[in-house]
């Protein structure tokens, strides 16, 4: 739990093998589970599969506060064709987390381009393959 202390996450329940961290309004579940090991994928690198997802609105500053921590990025921040900017970090046990914001339009006409399609919100959202997941507060 110390590397997501780092991040800026608080752990706020803790029983044996599960935890519940938070940052500001983003909660992550964590589990453990004896003797799982997470399976061989080698097209997860290419595909730049992710574990965990988290929006943000100012993703420069969070890029600035990881950096400084000393924070090795995985991938540098980068636009996306699906219109947003991200970066990713791995975790110590191999876990892609992004960090994302949308690309602010450019101009009108970028508002004529179609949109995204919008995260949920209120819901768990996971990845299928991973064990953690990713809430937004009540």
């Amino acid at each position: 739990m110390a590397w997501y202390k780092r991040l800026g996450f608080t752990p706020e329940y803790f029983p044996p093998g599960f935890a519940i961290l938070r940052r500001d309004d983003i909660q992550i579940f964590l589990q453990q589970q004896p003797h799982y090991v997470k399976p061989e994928d080698p097209g997860r690198v290419k595909r730049e599969a992710w574990d965990i997802y988290i929006l943000t609105d100012n993703l420069d500053l969070l890029h600035k506060e990881f950096t400084s921590q000393g924070l090795e990025l995985s991938r540098p921040p980068c636009p996306r064709d699906y219109g947003m900017i991200e970066f990713d970090l791995m975790d110590l046990n191999g876990y892609r987390l992004v960090f994302a914001q949308p690309v602010p339009p450019a101009s009108p006409a970028a508002k004529e381009t179609p949109k995204s399609p919008q995260p949920l919100h209120r819901k768990q959202r996971r990845n299928p393959a991973s064990k953690s997941a990713i809430r937004d507060s009540q």
